[in-house]
This record gives C-alpha cells, sequence and structure tokens, in this order.
C-alpha cells in the first residue's frame, strides 16, 4: 500500500515533458511571402514575442513552403529548453534605419557600430535552433540547394555589399550579424543554412557547450558552383 501511494505521489509530482508547439502564422498571426516594409517590422515583433514570452519549454516551427520576410532586431533574452524550428524561411530585408538597436541588448548598445543583429539570443540555457527539412535530403542525392540542406536563414547581404570591392568601404562594419548568442550554456545549432549574412553568419560570445553541426554558410553573389573573384568579394 506505501508503495501505490509512493508511486502515485511521483506520478503526480513528476513535471509535465510534453512541450507546446507553436506555429509561427497561425499562432502568432506572422505574415507571409510579404516583404512590404510594414511586415518586415511587424514579423520582426512577432518573432521577438514568440521567442522572448511563448519559446520556453517549448517549440515554435516556421512552417514549410513559405518565406517570412522580417528586418533585423528579433532578440530574447533569459529563455530556458526552447526549439526555434525553421522549416521555411526566414528572409531578412535590409530597412532604412540600419542604425537600429536593441536597447536591452547590452552588446549592440555598448558598441555602437553595429546595428542589432537579426537574430540575438542572451543569457539562456538549453537552446536547439533546427530544421525537420533534413527528411528531405537524400544521402545519395547531389542536390544541394538549400532547401534540401535544412531551413534556411537568409540575411539579405547583398543589398549590404554594394558594388564589389568597393561597397566595403561604404558601410564597413556597420552591417547587422546574422545571428548572435551571447552568454547561453547548452545550445545545438542543425540542419540550418545561414545565407548571405550581411556581416557575419554567425557570432558566439562567452558560450558554454556549444555545438553546430549538419549545417552549412552560404555567401555568393553568383549562382555559379565555387567562389569566383566577385563571390569572394561578399
Amino acid at each position: 500500500m506505501l508503495f501505490s501511494l509512493t508511486a502515485i505521489l511521483i506520478f503526480l509530482l513528476w513535471p509535465s515533458r510534453s512541450a507546446i508547439v507553436y506555429d509561427f502564422e497561425k499562432d502568432f498571426h506572422a505574415i507571409p511571402n510579404d516583404p512590404s516594409p510594414n511586415t518586415l517590422r511587424f514579423n520582426r515583433d512577432k518573432l521577438s514575442t514568440a521567442l522572448q514570452a511563448y519559446s520556453s519549454g517549448s517549440t515554435i516551427v516556421i512552417p514549410f513552403n513559405s518565406t517570412f520576410y522580417l528586418m533585423h532586431g528579433v532578440f530574447a533574452r533569459e529563455i530556458h529548453d526552447a526549439v526555434l524550428q525553421i522549416d521555411g524561411i526566414l528572409k531578412f530585408e535590409r530597412e532604412t534605419d540600419d542604425s537600429l538597436r536593441n536597447p536591452y541588448n547590452s552588446l549592440d548598445h555598448h558598441r555602437s557600430v553595429h546595428p542589432s543583429a537579426c537574430i540575438h539570443i542572451e543569457d539562456s540555457s538549453n537552446i536547439v535552433i533546427t530544421s525537420s527539412m533534413r527528411s528531405r535530403g537524400n544521402e545519395d542525392d547531389e542536390d544541394e540547394s538549400p532547401s534540401k540542406i535544412g531551413g534556411i536563414i537568409d540575411g539579405g547581404g547583398v543589398t549590404y555589399w554594394g558594388v564589389p570591392y568597393v561597397g566595403y568601404t561604404q558601410l564597413q562594419e556597420r552591417r547587422p550579424v546574422l545571428f548572435r548568442a551571447r552568454l547561453v550554456s547548452n545550445m545545438t545549432i542543425e540542419y540550418i543554412v545561414f545565407k548571405d549574412a550581411p556581416l557575419y553568419s554567425v557570432q558566439m560570445i562567452q558560450m558554454n557547450r556549444l555545438v553546430i553541426r549538419y549545417s552549412s554558410i552560404i555567401a555568393r553573389r553568383t549562382h555559379k558552383e565555387g567562389h569566383s573573384l566577385i563571390d569572394l568579394s561578399a
């Protein structure tokens, strides 16, 4: 009898392992396939809200077959046990206000030359950035297009790069990092394509136990294989 009561108490007190899965479009009313200026700000704010207020202990899914246009400045702090599953495309477009900085982002706030990163996660733990699109790939398939590799975070870098070998002198480093994490413990990034970063593709600062696997970086001006001299100026 004592054993039965103990088992019941353990069952009742044991924390639930079922996490909520949120759809970025359906649950947060994000707008797909619309690059208009109002949508850039709207989707940026929606993704920040989704990560900051709803991702801890849950999964945020960017749905397949949709492109969500947004502007840089997505920010989340003190989130835990969170999964961002990118099955579609997050496409960042350059906004006229390149100086935008998140006031809660201490790193960007003190480095005035840099606008806020496209996505920044800070002071958090147990974070997974992943994609289910890996299931579409085939080990014998030579097609390595981004859709076969994983979810895509596209920084729209071409609008920042300017004229090859000259554009850098115009903006220098006044361009956003594509993905930045700082003071994060236990982060895994997998099956993600970091495409056309305005500045750096990935920037990790004061991390503890970081795993990056099955991911790739694409930064080129042309669609040719390899990197020509023109592509090297990206």
